[in-house]
């Protein structure tokens, strides 16, 4: 679908608006605010866009599509003289191709354009979409769209922003077409199960602390909302005590690593996400943190189903009863607005380890793939 998702400031609040992307130049269209403007009931200042589950906010938007590839390409910035010192401006190029569920995934890239106080703030190791590496270029290099296709956002009082923020907004599920198919191989699974018994007993301080899991399923959405240019540990996921069921856990390899495949769908355009803080650990009966280290990757950012694993951790020896944790967390860039993170702990959404396979029947007559599967299925 090649639609975006628009939420207009205007008094009283209205809920979000779906538009085709083709139709974004004729959209009505208000002066940029220059202080004391009265909102009221009329539609053209902007204050949030929404793209398969990618939430967009700031003073300036724009939209251009391509009916060819049917590419969305979308900008949002902020870079307003009297609200942001030369260093602190920032803007941003998100590109969206057609959520294809044949493909399996999004297919989405981004460009991040700042002054050199916004860019410090950026993972150092950069960021990373469905579609690759985003690029990180100094603000001068920001090319705005042509002024007709821009669109400008107005300040908002607490009141009238708790209105808005009261509104429900599309996941990335909205722009799908064609049948979802998971692209994910891996055989190890978390699935959250119902409600009031998926909580585990380990809270190791994120805002959602579920179960692994190794049968049932309960898919649901779980958003975690995070504050604005704050760090914060979203979701762990921490198996039942005993389970893997073994003392020494083995060393990643490249062909057999630590993972946790992220099937989020809907992310705050200015968040970056990874497996971080304690990341993949091994804490005991007790939910004590005995061994963890972090994702391989560079943070991530966007919807779509995000690959993290770590190919190396050779994790320290402990009891049988010890326990397999994954924490998720995410870092909010946006310097004013609290941004939304959600996760869908579905069959795509999955974590494991190379824990050594037990050993087979002597003089096996056909080895099946049952004798040699080697990883425990997880599951919340």
């Amino acid at each position: 679908m090649t639609h975006v998702g628009i939420h207009w400031t205007t008094r009283p609040a209205k809920s979000w608006e779906n538009v085709n992307a083709s139709d974004w130049e004729f959209l009505p269209k208000l002066a940029e605010p220059v202080g004391g403007e009265l909102i009221d009931t009329g539609e053209g200042w902007v204050y949030g866009m929404n793209i398969q589950g990618v939430v967009m906010r700031a003073d300036h938007y724009a939209i251009e599509f391509d009916p060819i590839t049917r590419r969305i390409t979308a900008y949002h910035w902020n870079d307003d003289p009297d609200d942001y010192a030369p260093g602190e401006v920032w803007g941003k190029v998100w590109e969206f191709d057609v959520f294809d569920g044949s493909f399996g995934n999004t297919r989405q890239g981004c460009a991040i354009f700042g002054g050199a106080d916004y860019l410090a703030r950026l993972p150092e190791a950069g960021v990373q979409t469905t579609g690759g590496p985003c690029e990180i270029r100094p603000f001068n290099e920001f090319v705005k769209p042509r002024e007709a296709l821009i669109r400008h956002g107005s300040w908002a009082d607490n009141a009238l922003v708790k209105e808005l923020d009261a509104f429900p907004k599309d996941n990335r599920d909205a722009w799908l077409e064609g049948v979802f198919m998971r692209f994910s191989a891996q055989t190890v699974t978390f699935l959250l199960n119902a409600p009031d018994t998926s909580n585990s007993d380990c809270d190791p301080g994120a805002d959602f602390f579920r179960k692994l899991d190794e049968s049932g399923q309960t898919s649901q959405d779980l958003a975690a909302s995070v504050a604005a240019e704050a760090n914060e540990s979203v979701f762990a996921f921490t198996s039942l005590s005993g389970v893997p069921g073994v003392s020494d856990w083995p060393v990643a390899s490249v062909g057999d690593p630590w993972f946790c495949n992220m099937n989020i769908v809907e992310a705050g355009g200015d968040l970056f996400f990874g497996v971080n803080a304690d990341g993949f650990a091994r804490v005991n009966s007790s939910c004590t943190l005995q061994d963890s280290a972090l994702d391989d990757q560079t943070p991530f950012s966007g919807t779509g189903v995000h690959a993290a694993s770590n190919n190396s951790w050779n994790p320290a020896s402990g009891s049988v009863d010890d326990r397999f944790q994954i924490h998720i967390t995410s870092n909010n860039t946006h310097m004013h607005a609290a941004e939304t993170l959600t996760i869908r702990t579905d069959s795509s959404s999955d974590a494991g380890g190379p824990w050594a396979a037990a050993a087979p029947e002597p003089f096996p007559p056909v080895p099946t793939l049952s004798s040699v599967r080697n990883l425990p299925h997880y599951r919340m």
